[in-house]
């Protein structure tokens, strides 16, 4: 109950819908390269391009998500991506050809690239700045306890009825945030004084600070989809992992952040961000490269926990810190820039995995893990070494 009080009522309204939005993601994501190269009949190849494209959307319109979220309000950009993500989880439950399919990808990126700035602007707007990166751990529990629960329920959904259904059971998650946000998620964005020129993206775009940030997160994030994407493709074709076993394993990583994100988050609260920031790729790094001399699912468990030290460690961090840099009537917008590094990070790991699997290569993926880890590393040791290094401050390229 603490903790409760410590934290804002709409904080809380947001968070219990984005939890909603999650154990939908859960039931299909673990799931969705399958049902590609399965039931749809698409090549590995195809496939990645297939999920590729969400990242390649979102890399060219978060930016104006976080914009328009400065210029028009929260609430309306949270709306408009729920409704459009909605519809485009009941179009994929009613496609069947691989092209329609790469038609519909590129709009549900839009929608979350557009929603996601949005929200995480709100989480700045409403909580005090000494409680940020707790926030964003908190949010990132609540939103992995839900996602914990979607592959059991996904795998049920395949059992009982398809990998199509699972896409129906996330539509209606979708529309279940949408009305709770519709009743009870007010606006959030601080008012603009009447003299004050309408933000600009340019002005997020002069931070070196924030396009380090952004650059390594974009390099630690990439190893972290190489996992979320391509490894249940890699060890179920080229090491013989079940499906049902690959949908066990992948709940450890929710299940752990559920149980650790918040203790770590106040404990990364006090700490150098570019030290936690750093400790966590270099595990990513690690947890990766792991899968190229070893085999055998004990191998593959060690693995996924160092990946999920990793997010848990760079995640709310990454977030609070994009927050702190950005001045108020940027947020925003400083929030869609380090969208754009998950972006640029999620559609070439996706592809380039998926690729490589296909040819049996994929250990040249794993052997680069450290190098990759290694230049976030590098990124990261240019940024703010205690919170109270960190200005707002816009500087000039």
């Amino acid at each position: 109950m603490r903790v409760l009080r410590r934290f804002p009522r709409d904080f809380w309204v947001l968070l219990g819908g984005d939890g909603v939005a999650h154990l939908g993601y859960g039931v299909f994501a673990p799931y969705v390269a399958l049902y590609l190269t399965g039931p749809i009949g698409a090549s590995n190849t195809a496939t990645g391009l297939v999920l590729a494209a969400w990242g390649l959307v979102g890399l060219l319109t978060a930016p104006f998500g976080g914009l328009l979220s400065d210029r028009l309000g929260r609430r309306p950009l949270i709306l408009g991506g729920l409704a459009g993500s909605a519809f485009c989880a009941f179009a994929f439950f009613l496609a069947s050809s691989v092209w329609v399919l790469l038609a519909l990808v590129p709009l549900w990126g839009l929608c979350f690239s557009m929603m996601r700035p949005a929200m995480r602007a709100y989480v700045v707007d409403v909580v005090d700045p000494e409680l940020r990166v707790e926030a964003f751990g908190i949010d990132r529990l609540v939103a992995n306890a839900s996602f914990a629960l979607g592959p059991p329920l996904g795998a049920l959904v395949i059992t009982l009825a398809s990998l199509r259904d699972t896409f129906l059971v996330t539509g209606v998650t979708e529309l279940c945030f949408l009305a709770i946000a519709l009743a009870w998620l007010p606006e959030s964005r601080p008012a603009a004084a009447a003299t004050e020129e309408p933000p600009r993206l340019t002005e997020a775009l002069h931070d070196r600070r924030l396009l380090v940030l952004a650059l390594g997160t974009a390099l630690a994030w990439f190893l972290f989809a190489v996992y979320d994407e391509v490894f249940g493709v890699f060890l179920h074709q080229e090491r013989g992992l079940a499906i049902s076993t690959w949908g066990l394993l992948f709940t450890i990583n929710p299940v752990l952040v559920v149980l650790t994100q918040y203790p770590v988050a106040r404990w990364a609260s006090g700490r150098s961000p570019r030290l936690v920031l750093s400790f966590g790729a270099l595990l990513s790094g690690l947890a990766v490269f792991l899968l190229l001399p070893f085999a055998g699912i004990a191998i593959v468990v060690v693995s996924i926990v160092l990946l999920t030290a990793g997010e848990i460690l760079e995640a709310p961090v990454s977030s609070a810190l994009a927050g702190e840099l950005a001045p108020e009537h940027l947020r925003g917008s400083y929030q869609a820039v380090l969208d754009c590094g998950y972006g640029a990070a999620s559609m070439p790991a996706v592809a380039l995995g998926l690729f490589l699997v296909g040819r049996g290569d994929f250990g040249w993926l794993l052997g680069a893990a450290p190098l990759v880890a290694l230049a976030a590393v590098a990124c990261f040791s240019a940024l703010p070494g205690k919170g109270t290094d960190v200005q707002p401050v816009v500087e000039a390229v």
